[in-house]
């Protein structure tokens, strides 16, 4: 171990080398700077092709090293630089002056492809740490990220959907600085992500990546300034990433490569110490193992006596070997020790029972699962009670065995039951209650039809015959007792209708509900004329309901909207809006308005606000529209203002 540790001290960086590097990269930078005076054309190339071969160099050698190495986030970021590298490659080909691409393209291509590869530069960084100690596949790698950087390139140079980053003669696009400040966003992210899983890393390579992120992000922001390929931030720009990727062969090339083991991961260094000290402390462990199995069965034991659900272990899956006293009480026996030896059997009502238990559910305890049942038991008087069964194998590595014994919990539910039982009794009773008093209300409206039209027959044909020898009064009380006769017909009609919402109403299929509502339309026609109003109806959707009572609700809502209005133009519109679940329409008008203490007492029946002078009606419509929307499963409510309009919305599920 010493001379492994040897080997690698040798490899450490020291500090002249620092030195030397150090000076390299200022003599270079400052080269590059002066080359940027006389030709900014070739500082570009020379700075992009430093970066581009900074990218392919960390790509080949993590590449042709993956066999040998344990850290695939090595392979990943190779992999992700490669493909950035090739990005970058086609920015230096596109830049201003280059004459590679069409000049139709003009400065916005290079910046394209700039913010495309940043975007994946920023993203790799953020995955880089998240794949610390775990193992892929780098041929997956590689392919997942030549379709990602396919499809991306091809949003730029083929389908053109690429946003424009610049546009000659304004200069960068609201999107190329938004995307900058966002990939300093997603840049600081990757910096946090490293920062939480240094301890993986050496110190000195999460210095050096760390500084590079910053470096990155620092470039970013030079770019916010852009004005001009030519420009100052544009140059600024170009050192930052220079540094940003000479930090990066630094760590990933330099370090992360010549010493993976020491630098990357230390688990071989941390496993080394445990097992050092894993022999010392077995004994130990033992004793302390030891001592935990015999508190944790005394606490089992504990909570198995004092448990307020019944427990009990079968022998064999089928015989008493062990129950507590809660179970004695279910089952009625004085203590749990009368139980013991018994077969299951016994606590069965009868015999086929007891085998169609085993036949239905033994198999699922041989397979480990958690068998949940509610079931009858026998208690020892003979009688029932009906409790919840849990059981599970007590063998967990060999379910199929259960000589080791099956644990059960029993609790009595048979209040539960009862209350069960009596609930399915009432609700019996008020579904034949209901039955009855539809049928009563269809045979009491059929019933009272008949005599009303005889009523209202004899008047008008008293009217007819004696019209000459009748008063003005006369007359006056017949037409009055005619109309009231109508009027009665018209609620029984209502009341008719009502009473079939539930009993009568069609089989729910699929409907275009713009065709009913331009069926109810044509029916308006002529109110509409003349009134003067206008009907706005948005697209509305096929949905499963009942066409005819989704016909008689926009009938009724319509009707509201345009009688419930004294508006030398009415408006109503029909709106309808898609949620998760439901579509929500609306009916909204520009009528006289409800104040809102009436909201819930409209959809009650024979609620009136105005009186049949005012407003002709029965006060039953919108009862009906409640009922049919609750039949479909929606709800429905209004909102309104007095002398401002009203808006009645309700809800249809989308699957009906």
């Amino acid at each position: 171990m010493d001379n492994y540790q040897h080997s690698l001290n040798q490899h450490q960086p020291k500090s002249e080398a620092w030195i030397f590097s150090l000076a390299i990269g200022i003599i270079g930078l400052a080269g590059l700077a002066i080359v940027s005076r006389y030709n900014f054309l070739l500082f570009h190339g020379f700075a992009e092709l430093f970066s581009i071969s900074v990218a392919w160099a960390v790509f080949f050698l993590v590449w042709n090293t993956r066999h040998v190495t344990d850290a695939d986030s090595l392979v990943f970021i190779g992999i992700a630089y490669f493909f950035i590298g090739l990005v970058d490659l086609l920015h230096t080909l596109a830049y201003k002056g280059m004459g590679v691409f069409s000049s139709h393209w003009g400065a916005n291509l290079p910046t394209q492809l700039w913010i495309l590869a940043r975007y994946m530069e920023s993203v790799s960084l953020i995955l880089f740490p998240t794949l610390f100690q775990k193992k892929s596949r780098p041929a997956l790698m590689f392919a997942c990220w030549a379709g990602a950087t396919g499809l991306l390139l091809s949003t730029i140079f083929y389908w053109q959907v690429f946003p424009d980053c610049y546009i000659e003669g304004v200069g960068l696009t609201r999107f190329k600085i938004i995307s900058e400040y966002l990939i300093c966003i997603l840049l600081s992210m990757a910096f946090v992500f490293l920062y939480l899983r240094k301890d993986m890393i050496d110190a000195v390579v999460f210095k050096l990546l760390a500084v590079s992120i910053l470096m990155t992000i620092c470039a970013e922001l030079a770019f916010t300034f852009y004005v001009s390929v030519y420009g100052f931030s544009n140059l600024l720009g170009h050192f930052f990433k220079i540094i940003s990727f000479y930090l990066i062969y630094l760590a990933l090339v330099n370090s992360g490569l010549t010493r993976p083991y020491q630098t990357l991961f230390r688990s071989l260094k941390d496993s080394e110490k445990k097992y050092q000290n894993a022999y010392a402390q077995m004994e130990q462990n033992v004793r302390k193992r030891t001592r935990e199995i015999e508190a944790a069965a005394y606490e089992f034991e504990s909570l198995f006596n004092s448990s307020q659900v019944g427990m009990m272990v079968l022998k064999g899956g089928r015989v008493f070997a062990k129950g507590n006293q809660r179970l004695a009480d279910i089952l009625g026996y004085a203590t749990p020790e009368e139980l013991e030896g018994i077969s299951m059997q016994a606590l069965h009502l009868t015999e086929d029972k007891f085998k169609e238990f085993g036949e239905q559910h033994y198999n699922r305890l041989h397979q480990g699962e958690v068998l949940q049942v509610e079931y009858e038991l026998r208690r020892k008087d003979g009688s029932a009670v009906w409790c919840s069964l849990s059981g599970k194998a007590l063998d967990k590595y060999q379910p199929g065995d259960l000589d080791k014994g099956v644990l059960w919990i029993i609790d009595d539910i048979s209040n539960r039951k009862q209350a069960e039982q009596e609930l399915k009794d009432t609700l019996s009773k008020l579904e034949r209650s209901n039955d009855e008093l539809a049928q009563f209300a269809y045979v009491a409206s059929h019933d009272l039809q008949e005599p009303l039209r005889a009523i209202v027959g004899f008047l008008q044909l008293l009217e007819s015959r004696y019209a000459g020898q009748l008063d003005e009064k006369g007359q006056q009380y017949i037409l009055r007792s005619v109309n009231a006769g109508h009027r009665m017909q018209v609620l029984i009609q209502d009341l008719l209708t009502l009473s079939r919402i539930d009993t009568q109403g069609r089989p729910f299929e699929s409907s275009n509900l713009n065709d009913i509502v331009k069926e109810v339309l044509n029916q308006f026609d002529r109110q509409v004329q003349q009134k003067r109003a206008t009907i706005h109806v948005e697209r509305l959707p096929n949905l499963m309901v009942d066409s005819k009572q989704i016909h008689v609700l926009f009938q009724n809502l319509l009707s509201n909207a345009l009688k419930y209005n004294e508006h030398s133009a009415p408006i109503v519109s029909i709106g309808c809006k898609s949620l998760d679940n439901d579509y929500r329409f609306s009916v909204t008008d520009n009528g006289i308005g409800i104040d809102p203490k009436f909201f819930e007492r409209i959809f009650i029946v024979f609620q009136r606000l105005h009186g049949r002078k005012e407003y002709s009606g029965t006060g039953v419509g919108l009862t009906l529209c409640k009922k049919i929307v609750e039949r479909h499963g929606g709800t429905i409510w209004i909102d309104s203002k007095k002398g401002k309009g009203s808006t009645v919305f309700f809800t249809l599920p989308k699957k009906g």
